[in-house]
């Protein structure tokens, strides 16, 4: 049920230390390197309403804004751009996300591996079937709590951005996803089918 709730009004980011994140207007040199890779996830990212923005003046009275960095995906070939919200050490807005409990609740992620994919297959035998989906948008899919976008402010070329999805960055960003991703594993074992989700 309470999966329901957070993908109904979304899901908060679990900032809970008394103090305010500082913020920077300077991005990482690898994201002013890669200006157009910058520009495209950015301009993507609003398309399809993962990000709100731009907007010409802070869109809330205070925001933190973290830096964005750039880094080669797996095949090299494109960049995948992602929110330091580490930064900066000691006063970010990971620094204000407890890593031990969520929401009230202690964290207990442990992830599946390739290797737990191999032993599911063996356990099955070799007439089971297989099927795959991947996900490419997984985190970008699930909405944040509104009440946490002051904290998910980006700046670029004079203009601000707020992150209204689970960035790609962020402290608590596997939970939501492997909490839904849990859920639909659960409903697909109901019916008798064996499933990993595998980040």
């Amino acid at each position: 049920p309470i999966v329901i709730e957070y993908l109904k009004y979304r899901f908060p980011i679990g900032h809970n230390h008394m103090y305010l994140p500082e913020y920077t207007y300077i991005n990482h040199q690898s994201a002013l390197n890669n200006a157009d890779a910058v520009q495209a996830y950015l301009d993507k990212e609003v398309r399809l309403g993962a990000m709100l923005g731009p907007f010409p003046v802070k869109p809330f009275t205070w925001i933190a804004v973290s830096p964005m960095l750039c880094r080669d995906k797996d095949n090299g070939t494109a960049k995948r751009v992602i929110v330091d919200l580490s930064y900066p050490a000691g006063r970010s807005v990971n620094d204000g996300i407890d890593k031990e409990d969520y929401l009230g609740a202690s964290i207990d992620l442990s992830l599946p591996s390739a290797l737990s994919l191999k032993h599911r297959i063996r356990e099955l035998g070799k007439d089971a079937w297989l099927w795959s989906v991947d996900l490419i948008r997984a985190y970008r899919q699930l909405r944040g709590d509104p009440l946490d976008y002051p904290l998910l402010g980006l700046h670029w070329e004079g203009l601000w951005y707020v992150d209204s999805s689970i960035a790609f960055g962020l402290r608590t960003g596997a939970l939501p996803m492997q909490t839904v991703t849990q859920s639909i594993i659960e409903i697909l074992e109901t019916k008798g089918h064996r499933a990993l989700a595998y980040i």
